[in-house]
């Protein structure tokens, strides 16, 4: 490819994804987005379950660099985003609040991926198996036997995942790039979503830390966090649980994270659902918040596994994709 890409398709429709396609699109490249998923949004994720109402992924996000700071004001002005809080009192609730402030999709979290969606082409249910570099564009094959060709591509799943896609196109992989891959590991987690026989006492606004070295990270009464109209809990299980038991039973998850619950705040769960993250957190990410394959058709892996693992480092790593393409 010479000078900017002039279409680009992206794959995943997670923060990342978007961020970069927004920013190509607004400076006039033709973008096209694929997921495999029902709805936008990723790890930005909300669950209903009858008249509950479940952030069941990231539970809220900071904002820091400027980039982000800007696009979070407009989401607030546009009302997908509200703050939350300044912080999260201890576990005996005395109240803590360090001046930096949470934000939460409004009403709930997929507000803020789907605000970024807006006039974006999006094509969801689209699973890709493999991406090809062909001629001077680059070919992405859905499990349908789609095809679609682009200048470029960037990749945003988890790092397994990009990687699997490449490999199953035969696209080359130099070894530094790889061992740049290769050190990128993820911790998987656990969430409990869980209806209760009584008012969980937590403590505003909604989300506590229980102590450490149990099996629960987190918990949040959805209710007083202001996003289901009935109480009902997310709970994240700990990396070290996570990671012992992921491939266990779920009944047998569910069993011991319900102990778990029932014993910190003194509630009866009457009923639950568990979803297993594999690709929750990135523990370790590279320098560079993206990585360039070079080449006539150049693909671009971005995500949280290169910005890091919070939501903004999603979408700061969208961002320098989509800059990394426009500049040529």
């Amino acid at each position: 490819m010479h000078g900017p890409a002039k279409s680009v398709v992206v794959i995943g429709a997670g923060v990342s994804g978007l961020a970069a396609a927004r920013a190509l699109q607004q400076r006039g490249v033709s973008v096209s987005i694929y997921d495999k998923g029902r709805g936008v949004g990723g790890r930005c994720a909300t669950r209903r379950w009858d008249k509950d109402v479940y952030d069941h992924g990231a539970q809220y996000f900071t904002a820091r660099a400027e980039t982000f700071q800007n696009a979070v004001e407009e989401a607030v002005r546009d009302g997908a985003v509200v703050e939350w809080c300044q912080g999260f009192p201890t576990e005996t609730g005395t109240p803590r609040d360090d001046g930096h402030s949470r934000y939460r999709g409004a009403p709930c979290m997929t507000a803020f991926p789907k605000w970024l969606a807006k006039d974006l082409t999006i094509h969801t249910g689209h699973h890709a198996t493999r991406i090809e570099r062909a001629g001077d564009g680059c070919t992405v094959t859905f499990d349908t036997g789609e095809e679609v060709l682009a200048d470029a591509v960037i990749v945003t799943p988890p790092v397994p995942q990009s990687i699997a896609l490449l490999e199953g196109g035969g696209v080359e992989i130099p070894r530094p790039a790889r061992e740049i891959l290769d050190g990128i590991h993820y911790a998987p987690c656990f969430a409990l979503m869980a209806r209760l026989r009584a008012v969980p006492m937590i403590a505003h606004p909604g989300g506590m830390r229980p102590r450490e070295g149990g099996p629960i990270a987190w918990i949040a009464d959805n209710a007083r966090k202001g996003i289901s109209p009935t109480p009902c809990l997310t709970v994240h299980a700990s990396v070290d649980f996570s990671n012992k038991y992921f491939d266990t039973d779920s009944e047998e998850v569910k069993g011991m994270l319900i102990e778990a619950v029932e014993h910190a705040l003194g509630c009866e769960v009457m009923d639950a659902q568990l979803h297993r993250w594999r690709y929750a957190m990135p523990l370790t990410t590279p320098a560079e918040p993206c990585l360039v394959l070079s080449g006539p058709a150049p693909i671009v892996l971005a995500g949280d596994g290169f910005g890091g693992p919070k939501v903004e480092g999603a979408f700061l790593s969208g961002l320098a994709a989509a800059e990394t393409l426009h500049s040529g």
